[in-house]
């Protein structure tokens, strides 16, 4: 048992990992569409109007109709933006976002969409706004030090990084712990960036690109 107990380790770890990962794409992404016979049910029972609510208050919680109505929208601009339609994309979250003004993912896409079109300051002044209207949000903390990294603003990126580092939920220290190890990378402090990648490969000792750097 003894000699086996690091194999066992090693695999329930990978389990976890998977476990994890798991959740986090059913929790962001629909597996299926809504059929046309369901739109038009949850139309009949009230719960889809045709368009969310632009009167809607931001400071109050959204209604549970304009939560499902905001995440179809969220779902369809999903769509516009893999097929790179990025102004019906745009619409659609922020259509998203006035039926749920407190929808995450919805803000953590826009702000990607914008990035991609190197609207950097269009993209963090979005994502400061989701992190007030949502504060202990850990997702959208670290999509904002990732956008932070990427702008070589590295001082700010850490001193979010310290203030959330023990609130972080634990599906996403491991993002965590590489983005603390790419920044000490990008800032030459090499002692500081190994540790943090040698977390990375605890917690996850299958991930080879990292096992590699």
């Amino acid at each position: 048992i003894f000699s086996e107990s690091k194999n066992i380790l090693l695999k329930l770890r990978k389990e976890k990992t998977n476990i994890i990962r798991k959740f986090q794409l059913q929790s962001l992404k629909s597996q299926r569409r809504m059929t046309a016979q369901e739109k038009e049910k949850l139309l009949s029972l009230g719960y889809l109007t045709g368009s969310s609510r632009v009167g809607s208050n931001i400071q109050g919680l959204p209604d549970p109709k304009d939560k499902i109505e905001a995440y179809v929208e969220y779902s369809n601009a999903n769509s516009w933006m893999q097929k790179g339609e990025w102004e019906r994309a745009e619409a659609g979250f922020n259509q998203s976002l006035r039926g749920n003004p407190r929808f995450a993912p919805a803000y953590a896409k826009l702000a990607n969409l914008y990035s991609q079109q190197r609207q950097f300051n269009k993209a963090g002044n979005l994502l400061k706004q989701a992190m007030k209207a949502i504060p202990g949000d850990s997702g959208l903390k670290i999509e904002y030090v990732t956008l932070l990294f990427k702008l070589d603003q590295t001082e700010e990126a850490l001193g979010i990084l310290d203030n959330f580092r023990e609130k972080c939920t634990v599906d996403l220290k491991g993002k965590m712990n590489l983005l603390y190890a790419q920044i000490y990378e990008k800032r030459k402090e090499i002692d500081k960036a190994i540790a943090y990648y040698q977390k990375v490969i605890k917690m996850e000792p299958e991930n080879l690109p990292i096992n590699k750097k």
